[in-house]
């Protein structure tokens, strides 16, 4: 009977190890997931950022090319 129960006992101690460890293993997951998460975020309002950017940069191109078309027509229309 003394021996069942050292044998009990022991694997009660293997298995409260093993928990230990997974919950440690979990603790580190998720602060790794965390920071992946807030990463992600950050990535999202920068590439917002930039295409915010882009989009206007666009505009003011277009808006150019607008002009120096007009202006190329006047030049045009001034020289026979």
């Amino acid at each position: 009977m003394t021996e069942k129960i050292k044998e009990l006992k022991a694997k009660l101690a293997g298995l409260e190890h093993e928990a230990a460890n997974m919950r440690l293993g979990f603790m580190v997951a998720s602060r790794q997931h965390g920071e992946a998460k807030a990463a992600m975020y950050l990535l999202a309002a920068l590439s917002l950022t930039a295409a915010r950017r882009a989009a206007v940069a666009v505009d003011n191109a277009v808006l150019a090319t607008k002009k120096a078309a007009a202006a190329a027509k006047d030049v045009a229309c001034i020289r026979p």
